[in-house]
């Protein structure tokens, strides 16, 4: 399995194009699906080691997601996030450790007073004992006697039953004579099979016990939160952060469809009249389930903050628990920041109904803590016209002008401030054709991945999580295999293969469908490959230049201190010191005196600096002509990789996909 030939690429594209969608869930699926997802996981863990969620494990999580999850992390880490990820944090933890201490302590003292206690009693037993051992002996010898009676006559009975079992037997055989005279025979063999058979079943050894993941329970609560169940999910794990891709927020109709509770209580605040009898409340004795519910608490009161700050009601009814847990998971679990959306609505409506909503469109501002951006792309419709242009994405614009168009273009302002990004006008992003428009927002994502600060995870989605999102989910994949960063013993085919197995076909991509209308998605990812070649794309200039921009943040912010203390000794504001108006004179004068004194060592040192300056110049000449080698070097290596990954994907999907439809 681990040598990928160019015979199961075919298969693989044969297969994705004959299928608009595989059967991922079941008990039982076809072997196609079963042989896909065995090689995903062979080559996933020819780097890393993994863990895997059963999808199907007693409950179906996803219909729409593959029929195991893959996870880059290590078993150990993901069992200590699931130990703190709701409710309990490191403090309380800490805490009922010490509390289990001091118990062991005074239980080994208060062991030693009972067991002289006990000694005593025992001694008083014992003698109570040996009078009641004298009656019993007495009494067993008469029962000895009646038992021997009985035993008499139960053999009697069973020597007269075997007599009845003989001529039983001797009838049947007469009887089976008869039968092999008339040519009807007997199948004992049948018989004997299905003994071993259920023996067979019983033996512990041969049976293979399903094991239930941690966090299996907080998905199947999260992920009614989802567009079609389509929970946030990690599809790659880089620099300490996981990346992740999900659907957008589903709303209370179809809430109301696939939720397990009551329906009507997901709706906006509708209760049903019912009686007013108390109900004992039923305790989970899941203890992953109970974390959650005592984290349910904090999650409120950072909601509540935000709700009143916008002078707002705020009623615990309406806001459902599956939205909750969905937030808990995105800040606990993953430790998401930072959130791009890709809708080109802000709501989204069928029949005049508003089915799903993203985050920005969230009354409650619960989303809040994240830094949501809305960056709006177009739809699958829009690349039917990139096949008319001869497969050219070159002067495609998308029109804006439809009124269905109602979400912005909005980034974080802090984002906006990186070096990389300042250069980009986004104000101006409808007059972008489809090229410019991701090479942008590719941009925009690199500064997201290559944040270096803790809890800086990320979340793709558009509307349902399988046109364009997989799009930029791959893109991301690809651009950090070129760099070297992920998968790097792994060949152009086998990374192409793990590609479009993984995140377009057991992500339930429908290409049948989509090629069949002229809406290639799937083909312009990687006709777009060539657009990324560039050192701009590069995630090392991006590390580099983060590096850059948080050290000029901390040295504004020393500068700001530092004012600020100047104007609270003038205007004698200054906390933890001394109001007086003589004192703080008196500080000033030393200040001012010791500058004086120290202007004529500063002119004996501006000599020696302007020397050192020049050798500093000279030095970082020659470093900067070794590092550009360097980086020549690793930009013909990204190039080189991403044009034999296009090569060889347009060989394949020409023959394989494209041919079949168009005869």
């Amino acid at each position: 399995m681990s040598i990928i030939t160019q015979e199961l690429l075919e298969e693989l594209f044969l297969l994705y194009s004959q299928n608009s969608v595989l059967k991922l869930h079941g008990d039982t699926l076809p072997i196609e699906t079963e042989k896909l997802q065995r090689t995903c996981e062979h080559l996933f863990a020819i780097d890393y080691n993994l863990t895997l969620i059963d999808n199907n494990f007693q409950d179906i999580l996803c219909q729409t997601y593959p029929p195991k999850l893959i996870l880059t992390h290590t078993v150990s880490t993901i069992k200590e996030i699931t130990k703190i990820h709701f409710g309990e944090t490191e403090e309380n933890i800490e805490e009922k450790e010490r509390k289990t201490k001091n118990v062991k302590k005074n239980t080994k003292k208060g062991n030693q007073k009972t067991k002289k206690k006990e000694k005593q009693k025992r001694k008083k037993e014992n003698n109570v004992v040996d009078e009641r051992k004298n009656k019993k002996e007495k009494e067993n010898e008469k029962d000895k006697k009646e038992n021997q009676k009985e035993k008499e006559k139960e053999k009697e009975k069973e020597k007269e039953k075997k007599k009845k079992k003989k001529k039983k037997k001797e009838k049947g055989r007469e009887r089976g004579k008869e039968t092999k005279k008339k040519g009807n025979k007997t199948d004992t063999t049948k018989h004997q099979k299905s003994k071993k058979d259920k023996e067979q079943k019983k033996d512990p050894q041969t049976e293979k016990k399903e094991i239930k993941h941690p966090l299996f329970s907080t998905l199947l609560i999260s992920r009614d939160a989802r567009c079609r169940k389509r929970f946030p999910i990690e599809f790659c794990y880089v620099l300490n952060k996981s990346l992740c891709r999900s659907s957008t927020l589903s709303k209370g109709i179809e809430l109301m469809f696939t939720g397990k509770k009551n329906p009507l209580k997901t709706l906006s605040g509708f209760v049903p009249h019912t009686s007013t009898r108390k109900k004992k409340k039923i305790r989970n004795k899941d203890p992953e389930i109970q974390l959650i519910q005592n984290g349910k608490k904090e999650i409120l009161k950072e909601i509540k903050k935000n709700v009143e700050n916008k002078k707002e009601k705020f009623n615990e009814g309406t806001i459902p628990e599956v939205r909750l847990v969905d937030i808990a998971l995105m800040q606990k679990v993953w430790k998401i920041k930072y959130i791009v959306d890709l809708m080109v609505e802000i709501k989204k409506e069928k029949y005049k109904l508003i089915v799903s909503s993203s985050e920005k469109g969230d009354s409650y501002d619960r989303y809040s803590t994240f830094s949501v951006n809305s960056m709006p792309y177009p739809g699958v419709e829009l690349f039917g016209e990139f096949q008319k242009n001869g497969y050219n994405g070159e002067g495609v614009i998308y029109d804006w002008d439809d009124p269905i168009n109602t979400a912005t273009l909005k980034i974080d302002p802090k984002l906006l401030k990186f070096p990389l990004l300042k250069k980009i006008n986004f104000q101006n992003y409808r007059k972008w054709d489809i090229i410019k428009l991701t090479q942008n927002y590719m941009k925009v994502i690199l500064t997201m991945v290559s944040d270096p600060r803790k809890n800086t995870g990320l979340d793709i989605h558009c509307l349902s999580g399988w046109d364009r999102t997989p799009l930029f989910c791959s893109l991301a994949r690809m651009s950090l295999w070129a760099d070297g960063l992920i998968h790097q013993s792994l060949s152009p085919l086998q990374f192409l293969y793990l590609v479009v197995g993984y995140d377009w076909l057991l992500f339930a991509h429908k290409l049948n469908d989509r090629v069949k209308n002229g809406y290639e998605i799937f083909h312009f990812c990687f006709y777009f490959l060539q657009f990324i070649q560039n050192d701009e794309f590069k995630l090392s200039n991006y590390q580099k230049k983060w590096d850059e921009f948080l050290l000029k943040r901390k040295k504004i912010k020393i500068k700001i201190k530092k004012q600020i203390k100047k104007q609270n000794i003038k205007n004698g504001t200054n906390k933890g010191k001394s109001k007086n108006k003589n004192d703080l004179n008196k500080k000033q004068i030393l200040t001012k005196n010791g500058k004086n004194e120290s202007r004529g060592k500063k002119c004996q040192k501006s000599e020696s600096k302007k020397e050192k300056m020049k050798k500093n110049k000279k030095k970082k000449k020659s470093m900067e002509n070794d590092i550009s080698d360097e980086d020549t070097k690793s930009y013909n290596r990204r190039a080189e990789k991403l044009k034999e990954l296009q090569t060889i994907f347009t060989k394949f999907y020409k023959k394989n996909v494209l041919s079949q439809f168009k005869n």
